[in-house]
């Protein structure tokens, strides 16, 4: 009926798996900066597999922190960044 009930994946050994479930998040990223490879890819993936793709637009979005490491980051400049989410000491 034109609906995704699951997925399917391989593992590092090549075996493949099935999950199933009621509601798929697909996650692939944007396409605002192409170095750290946000490419665009996801959304012609997502187009191939039936969704529709709204026009898209650039846009910026806060960091928050706590302590004084934003301070510490005022002025610098991203380039090919790595960053990590760190909550409730988990990473």
């Amino acid at each position: 009926n034109k609906q995704v009930t699951g997925i399917q994946a391989v593992n590092e050994k090549g075996q493949k798996l099935n999950y199933t479930a009621q509601k798929i998040i697909l996650a692939t990223g944007g396409l605002s900066y192409p170095l750290t490879g946000s490419t665009g890819d996801g959304y012609d993936l997502a187009e191939k597999i039936g969704h529709t793709i709204n026009k898209t637009h650039p846009v910026l979005v806060p960091l928050e922190t706590e302590g004084d490491i934003a301070t510490k980051l005022n002025g610098l400049e991203l380039r090919n960044i790595r960053g990590s989410i760190w909550l409730n000491n988990n990473k």
